[in-house]
């Protein structure tokens, strides 16, 4: 009976075995030559299909029946079919046949968030809408529309010095990358996206993340990261010019080559563009030369692209704001070149980079950048009643006071402290005089960044690294000084001095698919820099005037995240990160003073006097007395698309410690300096969203709440007896960012042509500390309106034109600025009135 019941037991289990469904297929797509994982191929088995992820990974549930043909299919591989048995399941790797597809087919991801994958708040603007809003605005200013992100150019219409604020963080926070290679400057971690010119005509794709970015995503940045990628890479050979004329003397001449896919295999991209522009600010203008020159070469385990790009630029200085009575009068005025009209700025940095990526297994990818970033140029400006012995000349005394001119003497005789005063002979002595000099800076970078990438199943893990090293040589000198023609040769370099800085960084990334809809990312990152400086013995930087410190930093930064595909269409995201930032080379001088003023000491608590043979050689300082930024990054967001439709949302909360302010501490005297703010706070909300009403008409809108405020914040300053006061500012606001921004665009296509309204709004920003709304400037929506379209009717093929008019209801309103305490006055930017630009572009 046993035996029985045990055979009957066996064949009912056969049988149920016999009917249940299959077991669902789990594997990777990878490409058959190269291992690489194959992210969009299409699975499919009867009516059952699924899509694999940016790993190459799949999910697949075999349908009841009969159905055992596998297809997978791929735009640019060979179609795979393939017979399974009923016990197929996990773990299959499927290798795909590439077949020849354009080069435009390929698209660039290294460095770049991707939906689904990466949890961050991000946003992503084309090639081709950069370029059809461009016309000469500086990259800023075009990312004005996406969440979170404030812009301005001291020029007042977009062109020459501008800025990018992401959060309330200043643009040293925030770090920008062509090609995954840093711009920020090593020493002042600015980014001088005048030196930058015309970019925006050979960049492929830009995507702004924001907060704390993964290293594989970006560099180490507090406000965000801007991600410029460019390419060679044309679907035809071809010719595009373009040419474009505006208000305040603006012009544009672009021209553009494009060798078109040769074999699948070679690719060059050339182009050479010319913008010239007045400014809205009197003397505040720009000329530009841009050149790019881009190759690129795909095998078949290889890919590597040449890029040489950069362009000289002439700018007329507009860096200082307006007092607020003189640009009721004047909106156009600009003290910076007040009294000397050569005010400029002359600069040339051009950039070389060398990628290569390497497949040199199945799941392998490896990638070697090497870059040489070289800059020289000096900028020009008037100093009035400066000190003879701070630019190393002599005083000078003579007994005849007409050498200097009947107008001179009145001058120097009336003017301030007595410039010029007669000594116990009865002669003249000149002490203090106008000069105007010019400060170079001439520098280079050197840099290698690598990766080495392995795809495993359900994942992938990252390593990789950085190694660069920056000289800086800085000079100063002077090309005139009144009253001293003729009594000697002024123009002699008065200081110089070196700054160097050595970086190191490794990390180590995972992302992780632990189910179909759950992926997990978590990141070890370790940065090491060595900043150094050294005055030269020249000038009257000699003896105990003359500085020299070193400065090393070692950043451990963790960061995790996760990311979960709730339903098709709707993700949400989280993620925790910290990040570290040391101080800028401005940062570790006075408030007012740098390294190029005599007598200003660097912040440093201690010092150590290096004599030779019994005589002071230099001074050396050690022991900063400003801090490392410490952020603590908290995110929270969903994003939603169905068809043309999207929505993104997000919150942030971001804790910060030390933050660098001006008047953060005291030195063991009790002097104000510049310094750190015990604890910020920078929290918000943010939403973008894309909408098609119409066919032919679509919506696009960003909007951001956020408070920026001190959190632990005591301010130094000085009473009127010259006593030294505290106050507390914890919960005021940190100035000049806006607590509300927003932009909604209006897109309507008829045909061949497209009009645009786009409304934006940025709202009061604070220009001191106080949080008295006297100190403030006044929130301002601006109109902008603009038309494009292609001449293809008119019998013209291969051209159209396009024309933009920007604050299209003349409102009056400034960008930035400060508050002065002393005078009592509100310093501002004013920003271009109702202004036009038309440009026509032809392509063969």
């Amino acid at each position: 009976m046993k035996k029985l019941f045990s055979w009957v037991t066996a064949v009912v289990l056969a049988a149920s075995a016999t009917q249940a469904a299959p077991p669902p297929l789990t594997g990777l797509v990878v490409d058959a030559r190269t291992g690489a994982p194959v992210a969009g191929a299409n699975l499919r088995i009867g009516p059952q299909q699924v899509a694999t992820d940016t790993l190459g990974a799949f999910h697949l549930p075999r349908p009841d029946g009969t159905a055992d043909l596998l297809e997978v299919t791929h735009v640019a591989y060979h179609e795979y079919r393939k017979r399974l048995g009923r016990d197929t399941g996990i773990d299959l790797l499927i290798r795909l046949e590439p077949r020849p597809v354009p080069l435009a087919e390929t698209v660039v991801t290294a460095g770049r968030a991707v939906d689904g994958e990466t949890p961050i708040a991000f946003s992503e603007l084309s090639g081709e809408q950069l370029r059809a809003r461009q016309g000469v605005q500086e990259t800023p200013l075009l990312l004005t529309e996406l969440p979170n992100v404030y812009a301005y150019a001291d020029a007042g219409n977009g062109v020459g010095y501008s800025y990018l604020k992401i959060r309330g963080f200043d643009q040293k926070r925030i770090g920008v990358m062509v090609n995954g290679i840093p711009q920020n400057d090593p020493e002042d971690h600015q980014v001088y996206w005048v030196d930058l010119p015309d970019l925006l005509a050979s960049v492929e794709s830009l995507q702004v993340q924001r907060g704390v970015s993964h290293s594989l995503y970006g560099v180490g940045a507090f406000g965000g990261t801007v991600n410029l990628v460019t390419s060679a890479r044309a679907e035809r050979q071809g010719l595009r010019v373009t040419a474009g004329t505006g208000s305040f003397g603006t012009r544009r001449l672009s021209v553009a080559m494009d060798s078109g896919p040769a074999d699948s295999t070679y690719a060059v991209h050339a182009r050479f563009s010319r913008l010239v522009s007045d400014g809205y600010r009197r003397r505040s203008g720009v000329e530009q030369w841009a050149y790019f020159l881009g190759f690129e070469k795909r095998g078949a385990r290889t890919n590597t692209r040449v890029n040489l790009y950069g362009g000289p630029e002439l700018t007329h200085a507009a860096w200082d704001a307006v007092r607020e009575d003189l640009l009721a009068v004047d909106r156009r005025t600009n003290p910076t070149s007040a009294g000397y009209d050569n005010t400029i700025d002359d600069f040339h940095q051009p950039h070389y980079e060398l990628i290569h990526t390497w497949r040199p297994a199945p799941g392998w990818s490896v990638g070697n950048t090497l870059f040489v970033v070289q800059g020289e140029g000096y900028y020009e400006m008037l100093r009035q009643g400066r000190r003879l012995r701070d630019f190393g000349l002599p005083e000078i005394a003579t007994p005849d006071p007409t050498l200097f001119g009947t107008d001179s003497l009145a001058y120097y005789e009336t003017i301030g402290d007595s410039l010029l005063r007669r000594d116990a002979e009865g002669r003249y002595r000149l002490t203090k005089t106008d000069l105007v000099r010019q400060n170079w800076v001439e520098k280079r970078q050197v840099g290698w960044i690598g990766r080495i990438e392995k795809a495993h199943y359900r994942g992938r893990l990252t390593l990789g690294g950085e190694v660069s090293d920056y000289n800086g040589r800085h000079w100063g000198k002077v090309l005139w000084a009144a009253g001293l023609s003729g009594a000697s040769s002024p123009e002699h370099t008065y200081y110089t001095y070196r700054s160097d800085q050595t970086t190191a960084a490794l990390y180590l990334n995972e992302l992780l698919a632990v189910t179909d809809r759950l992926r997990l990312m978590g990141e070890i990152q370790v940065q090491r820099k060595e900043y150094r400086l050294a005055h030269r013995p020249v000038g009257g930087f000699v003896g105990d005037e003359r500085n020299a410190y070193t400065v090393r930093h070692t950043f451990v930064n963790p960061r995790v995240g996760a990311i979960w595909s709730a339903s098709p269409g709707l993700e949400l995201f989280t993620s925790l990160a910290l990040a570290q930032r040391e101080p800028a080379d401005s940062d570790y001088y006075d408030t007012w003073e740098s390294a190029d003023d005599l007598g200003a000491d660097p912040l440093f608590a201690r010092s150590d006097t290096v004599r030779t043979a019994g005589r002071i050689e230099r001074i050396e300082w050690r022991d900063p007395l400003v801090k490392p930024e410490q952020l603590l990054d908290a995110e929270l967001g969903l994003g939603f698309r169905r068809g043309p439709h999207a929505l993104r949302l997000n919150a942030y909360w971001m804790d910060l410690r030390h933050e660098i302010i001006a008047y953060g501490q005291v030195d063991d005297e009790g002097v104000p300096v510049r310094g750190n703010a015990d604890r910020t706070v920078h929290r918000g909300l943010e939403a973008s969203a894309s909408l098609a009403l119409l066919p032919s008409l679509e919506v696009t809108a960003s909007g951001a709440l956020s408070q920026n405020y001190y959190a632990d914040y005591a301010y130094h300053t000085w009473n009127e007896e010259g006593e030294v006061v505290v106050l507390d500012y914890g919960g005021h606001t940190i100035p000049l960012f806006p607590g509300r921004l927003g932009s909604v665009r209006l897109t309507y296509r008829l045909g061949e042509a497209s009009v645009e309204a786009q409304l934006q709004h940025a709202g009061l920003q604070q220009l001191d500390d106080s949080d008295d709304p006297a100190r403030s400037i006044p929130g301002h929506t601006v109109l902008n309106l603009g038309l494009r379209t292609g001449l293809q009717r008119l019998g013209i093929p291969g051209m159209s034109a396009e024309v933009s008019l920007r604050n299209a209801a003349d409102a009056r309103y400034s960008t930035s600025g400060y508050y002065d305490p002393w005078e009592g006055a509100r310093y501002l930017y004013p920003a271009a009135g109702r202004n036009y630009y038309l440009g026509i572009t032809a392509a063969w």
